[in-house]
C-alpha cells in the first residue's frame, strides 16, 4: 500500500504544536506504537491499485468529471515517489484537489473510493517529518480558493502558522456507509488529517460524535467487538488533540470505553472457555489495550479525572489488572492509576478511597509478587511502586459494606463475597441508609445491557427481600417486582434463573421455611 510502514518515527519528531505537547514523554512513544498498529490494520482495507481501475473508460463516459490530463497525473503520481507531486506547493495543490474531487464524485464506486483514500493515506504518511505539511497541503486543497495578499500578490502559504480549514464533507459523506470498509477507511484518513497540527474543520465535533455513536452501538451489538476493532484505533489517533479529549469526555467517553472494556473482557473469557476461533481470541488483547490506551489519554485531563470515580472506571480497571491476558494491558491500567495518584486536584482523596474500595492495593501487591520484578517494560515497575506507595500513604479502612456500596454505585457488579448469604444476614440493615438509595440503584441496574450485572441485581434484591423485615413491600414500592417479572422470559439462562429466584423470594412470606 505504500503507507502502512512509514510513520514509525512520527510522534517522536512531532513537537510542532502545543496540542501535541503531552504531559509525559512516554505518551508520544505509546502513540507512535498505536499508529503503527492502526496502519497495519488498515492495510487490509487498501488492497487496491491504479491498475485495477479503468480510467480510460471513466474519461470516455465522463464519469466523475475525469479528464485525460487527470489520468496522466494519477499515473505519474503512482509511478513516482510522493515527493514528485507534493514537494512543490502548487503541484501538491493540483494533485490533492484532483484526489478530493474524485472522492467527492465517485458516488457508489467503492474501488475508486478506496483507491483515492489509499493515495491520500500514502501522501500523508510518506515521510513522518513531513506529515504536518502534507496534511496542511491536503486541507488547503479542500478549501475554497483564497484571495491573494494585496501586498505580495501571493496566496497564503500552507507553511503558515495559522490553522488551515479542512473541508471534511467528502469524508463525512462516506461515513453513512456504516461498518463498510469504505467508512472505516474514510474515518481513518480523516482522523489522520485532523490530528495534524494546525488543521481544523467545522466537522470535527460531528466526526467525534459519529465515532462515539458507532462505539456505543458496538456495545449493544452481537458483532460489537468487530465494530469496536474498526473504530477504536481511529479514536486513539484523534485523542492526540486536547480539544477532542474534552469532547469525548463530555460526551460520556470514559463510561463508554469502560463498558466496551467489560464486554470485550467477558467475550474474551467466553471465547477462551468455549474454544473460540484463534484469530478472534488473539485480537481481543489488542482491543483491550487500545481501549485502555484511550482511557489513559483521557486520564491526563484534570477535568475528566472525576469521571473515573463516578463511572466505576477504577473498579473496571482493577479487574483488568487482575485478569488482563497481556502485560501491555496491565501496563496501561497501572499507568492510568499512576496519573490519578499524582493528580493535582481536590479529587485525589476520592480517587484513593475508590481504589481501596475496589481492592486495588491487594491486586497490585499480588501482581508484584507474581511478577517478582520480571517485567518486559521497566516503566511498569516504576508506576506500580508509585501507585502502591501512594495507596499506602493514603490508606483508608474500608468496611465490607462500603465496598459493596461502592460497587453498586459504580454499576459494575461482580460475583464475590458481597453477594453471599452471610453478607446479607450481617449487613441487610445498612441498606436503609439515605432512604434505601442502594436498593434504588439495584433496581436501575435491572435494565443494564450487561446480563451478568442484571443477574447479580436480581440476586441481591431477592436477598434483601429475604432478610429485611417487610423487604418485599419496599422492593415492590420501588418497582423491583414488575421489573424482575419482565426478566423471567429472558433468553439468557442465568438472568432467567436469578429472576425466578428473586420473584420467589418476593412472593413467599416465610422463605426460611421453604428453604428448609
Amino acid at each position: 500500500c505504500g503507507f502502512h510502514s512509514r510513520t514509525r518515527r512520527f510522534l517522536t519528531r512531532a513537537r510542532l504544536s502545543s496540542e501535541w505537547l503531552w504531559s509525559r514523554d512516554e505518551i508520544r512513544d505509546e502513540c507512535e506504537s498505536e499508529i503503527r498498529r492502526a496502519e497495519a490494520k488498515m492495510a487490509d482495507f487498501y488492497d487496491v491499485n491504479e491498475n485495477g481501475i479503468d480510467w480510460d473508460s471513466c474519461v470516455r463516459s465522463g464519469a466523475m468529471g475525469i479528464t485525460r490530463e487527470d489520468v496522466e497525473l494519477l499515473r505519474k503520481a503512482e509511478e513516482n515517489v510522493v515527493g514528485f507531486v507534493m514537494d512543490d506547493d502548487n503541484d501538491a495543490k493540483v494533485y490533492s484537489s484532483l484526489l478530493l474531487r474524485i472522492l467527492k464524485n465517485a458516488n457508489d464506486d467503492a474501488k475508486v473510493t478506496m483507491y483515492v483514500l489509499r493515495r491520500l493515506d500514502t501522501v500523508v504518511n510518506d515521510e513522518p517529518s513531513l506529515l504536518p505539511k502534507r496534511a496542511r497541503q491536503i486541507a488547503s486543497a479542500s478549501a475554497p480558493p483564497v484571495e491573494k495578499d494585496l501586498l505580495t500578490d501571493e496566496a497564503p502559504s500552507t507553511s503558515s502558522l495559522h490553522a488551515v480549514q479542512l473541508d471534511a464533507e467528502p469524508f463525512m459523506a462516506l461515513l453513512a456507509q456504516s461498518n463498510s470498509p469504505v467508512a472505516v477507511a474514510a474515518a481513518h484518513t480523516l482522523a489522520l488529517l485532523l490530528a495534524a497540527p494546525k488543521v481544523e474543520s467545522a466537522d470535527t465535533e460531528a466526526f467525534v460524535r459519529w465515532i462515539l455513536a458507532e462505539l456505543d452501538s458496538a456495545g449493544s451489538s452481537p458483532s460489537g467487538i468487530t465494530q469496536a476493532r474498526d473504530y477504536v484505533p481511529t479514536l486513539a489517533i484523534l485523542l492526540r488533540r486536547i480539544d477532542v479529549r474534552h469532547e469525548v469526555g463530555q460526551s460520556g467517553g470514559v463510561q463508554l470505553l469502560c463498558r466496551l472494556l467489560q464486554i470485550t473482557s467477558r467475550d474474551s473469557s467466553n471465547s477462551s472457555s468455549s474454544g473460540g476461533a484463534a484469530t478472534a481470541t488473539q485480537s481481543v488483547p489488542q482491543l483491550l489495550y487500545e481501549l485502555c490506551f484511550c482511557l489513559w489519554t483521557l486520564s491526563f485531563e484534570e477535568k475528566l479525572q472525576p469521571d473515573f470515580v463516578t463511572t466505576g472506571a477504577i473498579h473496571t480497571l482493577t479487574g483488568m489488572v487482575q485478569a488482563a491476558p497481556r502485560e501491555k494491558v496491565q501496563r496501561m491500567c497501572i499507568a492510568i492509576f499512576a496519573n490519578l495518584a499524582q493528580a493535582e486536584s481536590h479529587h485525589r482523596s476520592r480517587f484513593f478511597r475508590e481504589m481501596h474500595a475496589a481492592g486495588l492495593m491487594k491486586a497490585l501487591e499480588s501482581l508484584k509478587d507474581l511478577k517478582a520484578g520480571k517485567w518486559k517494560d521497566s516503566d511498569i515497575a516504576e508506576d506500580l511502586d508509585l501507585v502502591l506507595d501512594a495507596l499506602a500513604h493514603n490508606y483508608q479502612e474500608i468496611s465490607t459494606w462500603e465496598r459493596y456500596a461502592a460497587e453498586v454505585k459504580s454499576g459494575n457488579l461482580a460475583w464475590g463475597a458481597c453477594h453471599e448469604d452471610q453478607f446479607w444476614k450481617e449487613n441487610v440493615r445498612s441498606i436503609e441508609e439515605d432512604d434505601f438509595s442502594l436498593l434504588k440503584h439495584l433496581c436501575t441496574l435491572l435494565t443494564s445491557n450487561d446480563e451478568e450485572i442484571v443477574s447479580i441485581a436480581c440476586h441481591d434484591i431477592g436477598e434483601f427481600c429475604r432478610f429485611y423485615p417487610r423487604g418485599r413491600d419496599i422492593a415492590k414500592h420501588f418497582g423491583a417486582k414488575d421489573a424482575i417479572m419482565g426478566l423471567i422470559d429472558s433468553e439468557n439462562h442465568d438472568v432467567q434463573r436469578h429472576a425466578l429466584s428473586a420473584i420467589s423470594k418476593i412472593m413467599v412470606n416465610k422463605w426460611e421455611g421453604v428453604h428448609a
